[in-house]
């Protein structure tokens, strides 16, 4: 993904982020319309919510419409992965893909629905070792 298109937040403002979270949790937002002030509808809030707790953690955020493709560079920053790991899963076809000349192209949807489908797969993992464990703790 182009650089322009992740958005950070600077050092500075990171303490003014959890202030804002804060206000989203009680506050009510609105926006002023020629027919008056109009509550901020739930997706913005949301949207708003999830944008500020990932930016006062430090991380970036994308946004980007899900009807959009994505390269595999781009598709590795989003999974967190090298390119290459990318390139194999898309030839094994676990993410599917389309070929345009030589270059491939993911449909973003299809690589969030791995992304959860891979997350679930984990934390179903963790879950397991970690029964496992106070299992074996109790013995």
């Amino acid at each position: 993904m182009p650089a322009e298109e992740i958005i950070r937040a600077a050092p500075d403002e990171i303490a003014l982020l959890g202030e804002l979270m804060k206000f989203l949790e009680v506050g009510e937002l609105a926006f002023e319309t020629p027919a008056g002030s109009r509550p901020m509808p739930d997706a913005i809030r949301q949207i708003l919510k999830l944008s500020l707790a990932h930016l006062a953690e430090g991380g970036g955020i994308a946004v980007l419409p899900l009807g959009r493709e994505v390269t595999p560079r781009q598709a590795a920053e989003i999974l967190g992965v090298s390119r290459p790991f990318v390139v194999r899963l898309l030839k094994e076809g676990q993410i599917p893909s389309r070929t345009v000349g030589t270059h491939h192209r993911i449909a973003l949807q299809d690589l969030l629905s791995y992304k959860r489908q891979v997350d679930e797969e984990r934390r179903r993992a963790l879950d397991l070792l970690a029964r496992e464990s106070e299992e074996m703790g109790a013995r």
